[in-house]
């Protein structure tokens, strides 16, 4: 375990993981780092064995893509975040929303935390996509910088497969920030 300094000058414990099952292993990580937590909500059905799996016991969904207006469905969102029970982990695209490509604007992330902060959610930035949505890696990783500038305890996992090419292994960093 080594200890990192990011831009916001927040301690971060970094782990490396190399794994094929690299969701699942990210299911299994947080399951160890925040057994304590309520549930999790999360977006795609397919995430929703895994995270069964590793023991969540109420995974749920949160609404985020509206198919009329091909957008962000951002009342419905914070509405299901609004209703999450405290301490509840969300799962969060940090850039380059799988499957739909469709990211919040940084007023739509100030609103988002707002919200998970005020109800004491737990993010879980899943990041698989850096440097993918806006071309620049720096730009990319704004959501998950603006909630460590914010004070946020949160879990970032990132994945480096797709930017290195190795679409037979997953190299993944589990990113612990603000943890005292």
């Amino acid at each position: 375990m080594a200890k990192y300094w990011v831009r916001a000058s927040l301690p971060l414990n970094i782990v490396q993981i190399n794994e094929l099952k690299c969701i699942y292993i990210k299911c299994l990580v947080l399951k160890i780092v925040v057994n304590h937590l309520a549930f999790l909500l999360l977006w795609l059905e397919n995430h929703h064995l895994l995270f069964t799996n590793a023991g969540f016991t109420e995974p749920r969904q949160y609404r985020y893509w509206n198919a009329e207006t091909r957008s962000l469905d951002l009342d419905g969102f914070l509405e299901d975040l609004r209703a999450a029970p405290k301490d509840s982990v969300i799962i969060l695209h940090a850039c380059a929303h799988n499957p739909t490509g469709c990211d919040p604007t940084h007023e739509q992330w100030a609103q988002i935390a707002d919200v998970i902060q005020e109800k004491q959610l737990f993010p879980f930035f899943d990041s698989a996509y850096q440097g993918f949505a806006s071309g620049d890696p720096e730009k990319d990783a704004w959501a998950v910088r603006y909630f460590t500038d914010r004070g946020f305890e949160l879990l970032c996992a990132q994945s480096f497969a797709k930017n290195f090419g190795l679409y037979s292994k997953h190299l993944i960093f589990f990113c612990l920030g603000n943890v005292k």
